[in-house]
């Protein structure tokens, strides 16, 4: 089969949206309202009768990935700041906060175990990093201000990765860790009104 002329040739990328590269005008149109119905029956009669070249590009090609030293930069925490939680939730005067500080810890562990699970995905290795050490807060009021200082930076670092994520399983995985990182905010929040 003849290949069609440039003028007439249409690209598209079966994961972002539609993309055109086409001279004519008419056929853009045509072929733009067709794709964005979905109806490919009309669009397999447009391409045969108007020797329209249709081909898929792989999502690959437009990946911009992230990157995953950002995912070990993020584990590097891991131990200071479980074990923060765990020094808070004891050291906690209330009853109800020590118990809330055990949800949290319970919640940041299953966080850590999606990061690593996010590194393993996109690596095909299991993380290995060097954790910073923990160092013991002055006060309890002093530890649950440097704990919410830290989930604000580990917010902002998830934000921006998946920001740059175009795999659908990473993107789902970082925004179910975004909405934990809310639930954790929410329970932190909990805290500082008892």
């Amino acid at each position: 089969m003849a290949m069609a002329p440039l003028a007439t040739r249409l690209v598209v990328s079966a994961f972002l949206a539609t993309r055109l590269l086409l001279k004519d005008v008419a056929t853009t149109s045509i072929a733009s309202r067709l794709i964005k119905k979905g109806e490919k029956s009309l669009f397999n009669n447009l391409n045969k009768s108007s020797h329209v070249e249709v081909v898929t590009l792989s999502y690959m090609l437009y990946a911009r990935e992230i990157n995953p030293r950002d995912l070990l930069s993020i584990l590097q925490y891991e131990s200071s700041d479980v074990l923060r939680i765990d020094y808070l939730s004891v050291i906690a005067i209330d009853r109800e906060e020590r118990q809330i500080w055990r949800r949290l810890l319970t919640s940041r562990r299953l966080y850590y175990n999606r990061i690593r699970w996010v590194y393993s995905y996109l690596t095909g290795q299991e993380p290995s990093v060097d954790q910073l050490p923990f160092n013991r807060p002055d006060s309890y009021h002093d530890g649950v201000a440097e704990q919410k200082q830290s989930d604000q930076q580990r917010q902002q670092k998830l934000h921006a990765l998946s920001n740059q994520a175009t795999d659908h399983v990473v993107v789902e995985r970082l925004n179910e860790l975004i909405e934990r990182q809310q639930y954790e905010k929410n329970l932190i929040q909990q805290i500082n009104e008892l």
